[in-house]
């Protein structure tokens, strides 16, 4: 009994030809190697590791097929009606940039104190402070107050991985 060879549609085509060329622009171009996160060296790890360049590959695929499947007309055709490369496609490639950060932070971690009530960071604790010295004194007991549920509640020290964490953008 002959095997059936899945056939791929042209979406599939497109997405896979198109994720494995943006790769290939990403990793050539210096832009990638200009984290100052990360260092180069780490960087060219990732993507030199086989395990690494599938998942980011497959990542940028998905995403590519999902856009091409769900939106069709966002995309460069040629004469013959077959999907098209264009420059706007090499934003994909940032899945790599994003991959990369992951892999850095993922042993990461930070301590946070959160309100036990509410889980929010945005809290205060009172402290006993010397008017003569400006010195800070001891914690004052179970005084806390949470700033985002507008109450004193009970907080505790949180570790959090740190891609758990929202970091603002720079302005």
């Amino acid at each position: 009994m002959a095997s059936k060879k899945k056939v791929e549609t042209p979406q599939q085509k497109f997405a896979r030809e198109n994720a494995e060329n943006i790769w290939w622009m990403h990793i050539e171009g210096t832009g990638l190697y200009e984290s100052e996160e990360m260092t180069s060296e780490f960087i060219q790890k990732i993507v030199d590791s086989k395990k690494h360049a599938k998942a980011i590959k497959k990542i940028m695929y998905e995403d590519i097929l999902k856009d091409v499947t769900e939106w069709p007309d966002n995309f460069m055709r040629d004469e013959n009606g077959n999907y098209t490369y264009d420059s706007t496609m090499y934003d994909y490639g940032f899945a790599i940039d994003d991959y990369c950060r992951k892999e850095f932070r993922k042993d990461m971690k930070k301590s946070l104190w959160l309100c036990d009530n509410c889980g929010s960071d945005d809290v205060e604790i009172m402290k006993w402070v010397n008017p003569n010295t400006n010195e800070v004194g001891v914690d004052c007991e179970a005084d806390a107050y949470c700033n985002h549920c507008v109450g004193h509640h009970n907080i505790s020290l949180v570790e959090m991985h740190i891609d758990a964490v929202v970091v603002p953008e720079e302005i």
